[in-house]
């Protein structure tokens, strides 16, 4: 992995794993110069919330 920061200090790229962040992290890494893969983590997710998603507590 690349050495980004001296020392030994190791940088990572976390992504959530929609299609969207993975794009803007891969697009930001080109920009930057940097060549580090890209990891996603579910727990990076938006909260998705179905039927009841943008419903007010009477709508519900």
């Amino acid at each position: 992995m690349d050495d980004l920061l001296g020392g030994g200090e190791r940088t990572l790229v976390w992504s959530s794993p929609y299609r969207r962040a993975v794009q803007t992290a891969e697009i930001a890494l080109q920009a930057s110069g940097a060549s580090l893969p890209v990891r996603l983590d579910e727990r990076l997710r938006d909260r998705e919330l179905g039927i009841l998603d943008l419903l007010t507590w009477l709508g519900v």
